[in-house]
């Protein structure tokens, strides 16, 4: 259902269909704005999933669908895929998605703060928040809410500034002139001074 109202000189259309969410844009005329939510409001509707192909539909079902269509293409496969085998498994997979509530997050977060760091919680709450993204935007599910709406996401790691001594170094740079890899000590002075990356030394060779 659609509605165009008129606000200072402008017209603002929106669009409300069931399964969805609001859908709100302006417009200079009270014409394009009607034909706006007349076209939208189709387009919406031909989009829609049956109800009775999301009411029983789980979140591990959702985790197990990107895995299989969107993962593939991205470079994190490996460690999104384990995150998503352990998403999965947990007893937030088995809620069924029209069924969930802030609260489940809430209660999810608590429980693996138990098991991990926050920055790992933030990190798994992120995937689920794009995965639902995705299930709306790509796959077309019709889902009206949004569970994430108000949810306290957790901080992410403080950073460390500790740094080692010269005792430390010392010994860390002896013990390595014994390695069978001879740039092992080498490798380490380098890092020492410049503070770069694995992955950034990897790419000077």
């Amino acid at each position: 259902m659609g509605c165009v109202r008129k606000r200072e000189k402008s017209w603002n259309a929106q669009v409300k269909v069931s399964g969805w969410r609001s859908f709100t844009k302006t417009f200079k005329t009270k014409l394009s704005a009607t034909e706006w939510v007349v076209n939208f409001e189709k387009e919406l509707r031909s989009k829609t999933i049956p109800e009775k192909d999301i009411k029983n539909l789980k979140l591990k079902n959702l985790f197990n669908k990107y895995k299989l269509e969107i993962l593939p293409k991205l470079k994190s496969y490996k460690i999104v895929s384990y995150k998503l085998t352990v998403l999965s498994r947990s007893w937030l997979g088995d809620i069924v998605v029209v069924n969930l509530t802030k609260r489940h997050l809430e209660q999810f977060c608590e429980d693996r703060k138990l098991k991990v760091k926050e920055g790992t919680v933030k990190s798994e709450l992120m995937l689920i928040k794009r995965i639902f993204k995705i299930a709306i935007d790509k796959w077309n599910y019709g889902i009206p809410f949004d569970a994430f709406s108000g949810l306290e996401i957790p901080s992410p790691h403080k950073p460390r500034t500790r740094r080692a001594s010269k005792e430390e170094l010392t010994t860390l740079i002896f013990n390595a002139e014994k390695q069978r890899n001879k740039y092992i000590s080498t490798i380490i002075q380098f890092v020492v001074e410049t503070g770069m990356r694995r992955s950034e030394i990897l790419k000077l060779s």
